[in-house]
């Protein structure tokens, strides 16, 4: 009983932190997204 209940608890963490490192991942995404729509929209202005 006791083992079971620390599988779903390492379980629960795992998942918690696959969804911790995706989101970090999205938002480091995100932010290099609108870093080069920037940059893109200043190169537009250059020509």
């Amino acid at each position: 009983m006791v083992l079971l209940l620390c599988g779903v608890v390492v379980a629960v963490l795992g998942v918690a932190l696959v969804v911790l490192v995706l989101r970090m991942l999205l938002a480091q995404a995100v932010a290099r997204d609108i870093e080069a729509a920037r940059m893109r929209a200043e190169w537009e202005e250059v020509i």
